[in-house]
């Protein structure tokens, strides 16, 4: 993928599985993006207390703070204002239902496809230029 002219936006990777964050990682960087990466949700806190981002792309199923304990948890602070699309490999469908609940503004099922992933990250983007 080429890299794409997009430093102003800073996105927040969370997953306790390095090989993925860190693929991730890279799809991001080579668009363009400035990429925080956290280990589990008590990591992304301290990321978000350290850093400005604009997006934050969250794994479900994380010890010792998962993705629906972390958007609790941030429930009540300026960083639920904050895009969050959720990505689980979870196949049950009471995960979408709860993730829209929750505020989740997406939910991406594992294995993730890059082009896909690229087009809801741009979507979420484009709602924030507009906002």
């Amino acid at each position: 993928m080429q890299q794409q002219d997009n430093p102003k936006y800073s996105i927040l990777v969370v997953d306790d599985n390095p090989p993925f964050r860190h693929l991730v990682a890279a799809w991001l960087y080579q668009a363009g993006y400035h990429v925080v990466q956290a280990n589990d949700g008590l990591d992304a806190l301290e990321q978000l207390n350290r850093h400005k981002v604009d997006l934050i792309l969250l794994d479900l199923q994380m010890e010792p703070l998962g993705g629906f304990n972390f958007r609790e948890a941030v429930g009540a602070t300026s960083y639920n204002t904050i895009p969050t699309i959720l990505i689980t490999s979870d196949p049950s469908s009471d995960i979408l239902m709860r993730a829209s609940r929750m505020g989740f503004d997406g939910v991406m099922k594992k294995p993730i496809e890059q082009n896909r992933l690229m087009q809801m990250i741009a979507q979420q983007l484009d709602r924030l230029k507009r906002a």
